[in-house]
């Protein structure tokens, strides 16, 4: 069994929420210490939900905040103070050498000389390969995660991404921070 196959299997078996409670706590008290301007947009309850099928049938989905975007498509916008809370859609079948990095608050250098450190997409279509996940989603998505007012992502860009996902059935999303 492959590394990649052997997390796979380790994921399937459910999320503790009271761990990654602690663990999102945690995270919005070093982004308080960090970017003073920032507001914290709490979920009231985070919907974690656990997967009705196996994974080998699901179909699984990247989602990535480090600022991935297809060559040729509009860049973040990194000059911009207040982040940049716009979505791009990564095709499924997109050679990694076509994907470009634009963020403001990380050096983009080793995303950009190997894409799947933020976008594993090579080794999603492994496990799809190897039998472990069903199917590889037919779009992804790429953002730039550094939004310190997260009132336009929760309001307008979520729900888009939501709309993306759920129109091509996909089962399972997997969040990759940049």
């Amino acid at each position: 069994m492959s590394a990649a196959a052997a997390i796979a299997v380790r994921l399937q078996g459910g999320l503790d929420a009271a761990d990654l409670g602690e663990r999102y706590a945690d995270w919005l008290a070093r982004i308080e210490q960090m970017h003073q301007d920032a507001r914290a947009l709490p979920n009231a309850a985070p919907a974690f939900s656990t997967l009705d099928k196996p994974l080998a049938r699901a179909t699984v989905g990247l989602l990535t905040s480090a600022g991935a975007y297809p060559h040729g498509e509009v860049p973040f916008d990194v000059a911009d103070p207040h982040g940049d809370p716009t979505v791009r859609t990564i095709p499924g079948d997109i050679d990694v050498a076509d994907l470009r990095f634009a963020h403001s608050h990380y050096d983009t250098t080793r995303a950009e000389a190997d894409p799947n450190v933020v976008l594993p997409l090579d080794p999603l279509r492994a496990l799809v390969a190897e039998g472990v996940v069903g199917a590889a989603a037919a779009r992804h998505v790429g953002m730039m995660g550094f939004n310190p007012d997260p009132r336009r992502v929760a309001t307008e860009s979520a729900p888009q991404v939501v709309e993306l996902f759920r129109r091509d059935a996909v089962d399972v999303v997997l969040l990759s921070p940049g």
